[in-house]
């Protein structure tokens, strides 16, 4: 199964408890068996950049996106750059489901959709 998981940040850019929780269960999916690809943020990357790095049985696609952080109520809600590039992403590979955790800063809600319109089941873990 290929599971990709949905993280406004992941180690080691950032080390805190739902980051930390999507890299354990990330590691978890991988141990038995199952093939898994992040979607993140990584905002020392220019905006609408992004990069693949496979590293330790994993496929990481970070994506570059900053933003004054006032406009965060709008952003959490629908952010086109971040989803432009999913767009791409999810095109171009076969994932069978999607784990979400926080999206609500840079990613936004509105990956969900994006998975919806390709037929992905998603589960969403709220931990904030």
């Amino acid at each position: 199964m290929h599971i990709l998981i949905l993280s406004d940040f992941f180690p080691p850019q950032v080390n805190a408890g739902a980051e930390n929780i999507a890299f354990e269960l990330s590691q978890g999916y991988r141990n038995r068996g199952h093939k898994v690809s992040i979607i993140t943020i990584n905002k020392a990357l220019k905006r609408g950049e992004f990069i693949v790095e496979k590293d330790d049985g994993y496929t990481c696609y970070q994506i570059g996106f900053n933003y004054n952080e006032k406009l965060s109520a709008y952003v959490g809600l629908y952010n086109p750059t971040v989803l432009k590039i999913i767009n791409k992403i999810i095109i171009n590979n076969n994932f069978d489901v999607a784990h979400i955790h926080n999206i609500h800063a840079y990613i936004s809600y509105s990956a969900i959709g994006l998975l919806r319109k390709y037929g992905i089941p998603a589960i969403l873990t709220v931990h904030d």
